[in-house]
């Protein structure tokens, strides 16, 4: 095992632990992007709706089907989970393979690109569970910005989408695109994931 696999498995055993030490570039020997430090830190220390906002993370999270003139128009109201999921699939299979930059990456590259999409399941996770469970409640949804309309319509269509053998979602439960896009990634890319993380 590669002594920069160890030390990101010393980071996730101090994520399950829930140890908030922050990290410097230096911890890993020095080579390793200062924005890749800065998402390790948010996640330890929380701030789980920075992690989702850093560039490295919002570029995954890009929809084409979702345009900037879609984003307040009717068009929205036409969009279903599963378009947004299959188009978040293929951003973050682009993503882990380099396709969008068209080069060979390097492993330690694969593994940050690896821990980028694990942490931005947790991440999206934590954000489902402080909007509906523990708060403070989320006044922002960086994945659909600020219109309480369009986040209350992708709701509704997500508790149709989590519907099972006729049990439905509670109807006070909000921001359910976390909780879909969470669920989306630990599933389809478990296989991968599991590679270098437990």
């Amino acid at each position: 095992m590669s002594n920069f696999l160890v030390k990101f498995r010393e980071i996730e055993l101090k994520i399950l632990n829930n140890v908030s030490k922050k990290f410097t570039p230096e911890y890993f020997c020095g080579g390793v992007d200062e924005d890749y430090v800065n998402l390790i830190n948010h996640l330890l220390t929380g701030q789980y709706q920075s992690f989702i906002e850093n560039p490295l993370v919002k570029n995954l999270l890009k929809f084409k089907i979702i345009s900037e003139d879609d984003a307040t128009s009717a068009n929205f109201d036409s969009i279903l989970p599963n378009q947004l999921g299959d188009e978040l699939v293929k951003n973050i299979a682009q993503y882990i393979a380099g396709e969008e930059e068209d080069v060979m990456i390097s492993e330690n590259e694969k593994i940050w690109r690896h821990f980028v999409i694990l942490s931005l399941a947790v991440s999206l996770l934590h954000l489902f569970l402080q909007q509906n469970w523990v708060g403070p409640p989320i006044t922002n949804c960086p994945l659909l910005g600020s219109d309480a309309k369009r986040i209350m319509k992708m709701d509704e269509q997500m508790k149709t989408h989590f519907c099972v053998n006729g049990e439905h979602v509670n109807e006070c439960s909000s921001h359910l695109v976390y909780l879909f896009f969470a669920n989306l990634i630990l599933v389809r890319f478990e296989e991968e994931l599991s590679r270098y993380f437990s």
